[in-house]
């Protein structure tokens, strides 16, 4: 008899047991929201042991991710702010590649000149599958810019995905100084200059390309597989070539800015060689966000005709914040918009002169193209003519 009231007994105290939990769990639910619980679920319940810090970084992980939104990101106090900054300086240790994601994929946008990535045989339009071991897919692009950095002279495993097979390569890392821009000179007194991103020196060294080429009569500026990069950098770019016009207008959540060009002409170039000078921008798919600026708004002014593809469509203007911790965030902000008031975003920059490379080309890095093979770059030449 005393069992039976016993099991009576602890049975009434089971369910009294489970009712507190539920409330408890409720009111944490109401207190705090699903998140406060799921910390306490997992601090209080879950097998291993885990420091606060990285459920942290998770969370914060986790919110920008939310935003499904391929060009806002989240930078960990472990990669560190400072080192992302570092990295889009233009100088830093690592294998000589830029990555953009491009459909949920990291993918390779640009190889730079004399690279590791370079001489290991890497090619723009490589997928980046594995780094040092670790999958690409579940990683940010933070991530996997981290894995490919690092000291100098260390080695690093990447594995890339290219025409449906996975190949393996085996880096060393260099010291990498990016130099953005090049030049030279073509037939008929033509300059030709290459912009391969808008870093923080590309307009200090399109102006020193342009003192170089000063006795060019017309110019090429080809923009092709260029990436993009600051905003800021391609108006001071883009105020070389026009005067006291609107150059692009910045809209955000709650205001709007426009960007005009000055008539502060300090190259030590003249103003008939600069806004006189006949241009063609060479543009493809590839050439995106910084680069569709400085293309539209030389085609909206007339300034230069637009030769090549229709531009890769992305409009959208992205700007950092730093945290205490040296953790970080680079979110989408705005949307930039041509002279004429065109929104690039989605539909990017119609060339006005179409013209493809030919088939065998078409996965072909543009500096790597024979120039006699070079479609696209004859259709200026000609255009200029």
């Amino acid at each position: 008899m005393e069992l039976k009231k016993l099991k009576t007994i602890l049975k009434y105290v089971c369910v009294a047991a489970i009712s507190a939990l539920i409330t408890f769990s409720l009111t944490l639910i109401n207190f705090g929201g699903s998140e406060f619980l799921l910390r306490f679920l997992i601090k209080n319940y879950y097998i291993e042991d885990v420091e606060q810090s990285v459920i942290n970084e998770g969370a914060k992980g986790g919110i920008v991710a939310a935003l499904e939104d391929q060009h806002s990101m989240y930078i960990p106090s472990e990669y560190g702010f400072d080192h992302f900054e570092n990295s889009l300086s233009g100088e830093y240790s690592g294998i000589g590649a830029s990555i953009q994601q491009i459909n949920k994929k990291a993918v390779i946008v640009e190889v730079y000149d004399a690279s590791p990535a370079q001489k290991a045989g890497l090619k723009i339009g490589d997928i980046i599958t594995e780094v040092a071991g670790i999958p690409s897919r579940g990683s940010t692009l933070t991530e996997v810019s981290h894995r490919l950095q690092g000291e100098n002279g260390t080695s690093v495993t990447v594995k890339i995905e290219r025409d449906g097979k996975e190949l393996e390569f085996e880096i060393v890392r260099e010291p990498i100084s990016i130099h953005t821009v090049s030049y030279k000179t073509l037939e008929n007194d033509i300059g030709y200059i290459r912009v391969s991103s808008f870093d923080l020196d590309t307009d200090k060294e399109l102006t020193d390309a342009l003192l170089n080429l000063k006795d060019s009569k017309k110019l090429i500026i080809d923009l092709r597989d260029n990436p993009g990069g600051y905003m800021d950098i391609a108006i001071k770019t883009i105020d070389l070539f026009i005067n006291d016009s609107l150059i692009v207008t910045a809209k955000y959540k709650s205001d709007e800015t426009e960007y005009f060009a000055t008539a502060d002409n300090k190259t030590g170039l003249t103003d008939e060689f600069l806004l006189k000078t006949p241009v063609c921008v060479l543009v493809n798919q590839h050439s995106a966000s910084a680069s569709e600026i400085f293309s539209a708004a030389l085609k909206d002014h007339g300034r230069a005709k637009i030769v090549g593809l229709n531009t890769f469509g992305k409009g959208s203007i992205q700007s950092t914040f730093s945290f205490k911790d040296n953790s970080g965030v680079k979110l989408t902000v705005g949307h930039f918009y041509s002279p004429s008031g065109k929104k690039i975003d989605g539909s990017g920059v119609k060339p006005d002169i179409e013209v493809y490379l030919d088939e065998k080309y078409l996965d072909v890095p543009v500096k790597e193209i024979p120039i006699e093979h070079d479609l696209q770059l004859k259709a200026a030449i000609d255009a200029l003519k």
